[in-house]
């Protein structure tokens, strides 16, 4: 649909988020309809739309309504509609599933709230209570990165038995995100570790976090990106977010939210040192 739009010169994908969206799906059917007016077409977007972007909207759908690229467009869309019901079909497997594989755990009581993901949030019952009970009472939501979404990948992937893995280490290698060398005398030389599919992710859950500047994680990613480049820097995320992963579900969650306490504090001491340092450097005192 995307490319359809853009070989009519209609930009509507630099305006709003999502052209497969609430907003997007009703201008793209008013389209297909036979609706070529801009000022009508942006009457169909969420009113926080036209309240903030109506011009900008209106501009955007300015394009050359060619007939056979609307009935290409058409296609398309009855395509992405065929996907999206073929989905919501092995997501009601999905479930099914589920609830066979967690009647043991029902007695489980589950208070916390879900972290929905921002986008693509699986359309599955009390998916957030399922998942928490599936994994013994832990919520990993408490991860910073980590999802109701990435739980349900992550307990495909790896399941919730982590007695397999004898330490922290042999988990974060069977993922793919431990560092690795090879050295033949004095000559030492890094070479690329392949991820499997649970380490992947874990990279898309700290490619999340590269510019959040709340959380430690970020913390220290922003930090090692500047010295390293965003591959290391995403790949050492990541890692932290797996060791955290088999802490939580090892020695418990209040060990995770400890350890990113202190890494917390100990960033600030060492900014405040350095502070110091510079002050002094410089014969400046602090009030």
């Amino acid at each position: 649909m995307q490319k359809y739009f853009e070989l009519m010169n209609i930009k509507l994908r630099n305006v709003i988020s999502q052209i497969h969206g609430v907003s997007g799906l009703r201008i793209i059917k008013a389209i297909i309809s036979g609706e070529r007016d801009p000022e009508k077409l942006v009457i169909l977007c969420h009113e926080s739309i036209q309240r903030k972007k109506r011009e900008e909207v209106i501009k955007s759908l300015e394009g050359n309504y060619h007939e056979s690229y609307v009935f290409l467009l058409k296609e398309n869309l009855r395509l992405w509609e065929e996907h999206q019901e073929s989905i919501r079909h092995v997501e009601s497997q999905i479930e099914k599933l589920l609830e066979k594989l967690n009647q043991n755990n029902t007695h489980i009581e589950v208070t916390t709230l879900g972290k929905p993901a921002r986008h693509h949030q699986p359309a599955i019952n009390e998916l957030h209570k399922t998942m928490i009970q599936m994994y013994g009472g832990v919520n990993l939501t408490t991860i910073t990165g980590i999802n109701d979404s990435t739980m349900l990948r992550l307990l495909g992937e790896i399941g919730n038995d982590m007695s397999r893995f004898p330490t922290k280490k042999h988990f974060v290698s069977w993922v793919g995100l431990s560092p690795k060398n090879k050295q033949s005398g004095k000559m030492k030389k890094r070479i690329k570790s392949v991820s499997n599919n649970a380490g992947l992710i874990f990279r898309q859950s700290a490619q999340s976090l590269l510019t959040s500047k709340h959380c430690a994680v970020g913390a220290f990613m922003k930090r090692l990106k500047g010295r390293k480049g965003s591959k290391v820097a995403i790949k050492a995320g990541a890692r932290k977010i797996a060791e955290a992963f088999y802490d939580a579900l090892t020695k418990g969650i209040d060990y995770v939210e400890q350890g990113a306490t202190k890494y917390v504090e100990k960033l600030q001491q060492r900014e405040l040192s350095l502070m110091y340092k510079l002050a002094k450097k410089y014969n400046y005192t602090f009030a």
